[in-house]
């Protein structure tokens, strides 16, 4: 049977995504049906074999698992060690940290508003607690202060980074590497007006959080997150995060798909000269060459340097760079500029890869459906 993704009303195929702010809408973005075994294999291992009698189905359209069955066999062992982190000592978990942390993804895969309701359906119907992991029936508090206390956001940060470390690893051991090719990408999350943490965003029309997510192209797996104001600049956050992917996580990405709040000088010239990778992004009607980015131009510029103590007569053009980037703002948008200048001289093929990649694939699924939701809501508001 192939494996596809199941409906959204029932299950969401699978926990990748649980850390993500919407879970009940997020599509599978897997192409690749044998790379969909090898995760599905992976993640729905059943803990004890001998607890079913026909074994895990994977669900599917035709085949849809209700959320706590799917749950049941979901194995997630390779990152609730993490979790362990936020404890000083295990004799304070009183309730089992899988546990919890399965209640947790169920009450944000059902359309439950509430935490209360959550806990009333686990008074009412025992047989959940217990395919949940539970041995006892938690009480409303525990599960309060482990979502706001103990998951939070610092906890749902240390899972990912599980997530994406048993992802990779497993992953590799079959060939697949994870990360080579990176997108990032910011959606916008309503807030309440009376929220001050939240700010208004022109381009959405909202008040709002944005939710910056950066993912794994090739298999729509997600890497790393963060959520500011609506009002946050979004290109603050992809050099941090790529810094991370190459210096923490042994994911060394060759290629990044940007739109063009990312496109900006400094993060061109980051991208390419700390980091060696290429730039992909969507082309803004007014980018134009720049004079100041050629080689010669910049060359000139950093002679001018003589004086500092990092300057090196005859240097070549790579240390240049370098130099130019460490001096002042204005001299590393040169060099950002040097690469626009690269990017522009290939615009056909930019904008054709840039829009090959967004519209052939599911990806674009994923990073605009939360924006399409947003806006349909906005239009009916404003209605």
């Amino acid at each position: 049977m192939p494996i596809t993704a199941p409906n959204d009303n029932n299950i969401s195929w699978s926990f990748n995504n649980f850390a993500s702010i919407d879970c009940e809408s997020v599509t599978s973005a897997f192409e690749n049906v044998e790379l969909e075994q090898i995760l599905l294999n992976k993640v729905f291992a059943p803990t004890d074999a001998s607890d079913t009698d026909t074994g895990f189905l994977n669900p599917s359209d035709d085949w849809p698992v209700r959320i706590e069955y799917f749950l049941k066999y979901l194995d997630l062992r390779p990152v609730t060690h993490a979790l362990k982190e936020l404890y000083a000592e295990e004799y304070r978990f009183k309730f089992p940290v899988d546990a919890m942390l399965k209640a947790m993804i169920y009450f944000k895969l059902k359309p439950y508003k509430f935490l209360t309701e959550l806990w009333d359906d686990l008074v009412a119907t025992p047989d959940l607690a217990d395919d949940l992991g539970f041995k006892e029936i938690p009480d409303y508090n525990s599960l309060y202060h482990f979502l706001i206390k103990r998951l939070n956001s610092k906890g749902t940060k240390l899972l990912l980074d599980a997530f994406v470390e048993a992802n990779r690893q497993e992953l590799q051991r079959h060939g697949i590497t994870l990360g080579e090719e990176i997108v990032m990408d910011s959606c916008p999350i309503p807030a309440k007006k009376k929220d001050k943490q939240g700010d208004w965003n022109g381009h959405y029309e909202l008040w709002c959080y944005l939710w910056h997510n950066l993912r794994c192209l090739n298999t729509g797996l997600p890497l790393n997150f963060h959520v500011t104001n609506g009002r946050e600049d979004e290109s603050h956050f992809l050099a941090p995060f790529v810094l991370k992917l190459k210096a923490l996580q042994k994911i060394d990405p060759i290629r990044v798909y940007i739109d063009g709040g990312y496109a900006g000088f400094e993060n061109i010239a980051r991208m390419y000269v700390y980091f060696n990778i290429e730039v992909v992004c969507n082309i803004a009607k007014d980018w134009k060459y720049s004079e100041l980015g050629t080689e010669a131009e910049i060359e000139r510029r950093y002679n001018k340097l003589w004086k500092q103590p990092y300057f090196k007569p005859k240097a070549d053009f790579d240390y240049i760079q370098y130099a130019m980037m460490m001096s002042d703002e204005p001299r590393f948008k040169q060099v950002g500029a040097y690469y626009r200048n690269n990017i522009l001289a290939t615009k056909n093929v930019q904008t054709d890869t840039w829009m090959t990649i967004i519209s052939e694939t599911e990806l674009k699924t994923i990073m605009e459906l939360k924006r399409g939701k947003q806006r349909l809501k906005t239009s009916r508001q404003k209605a």
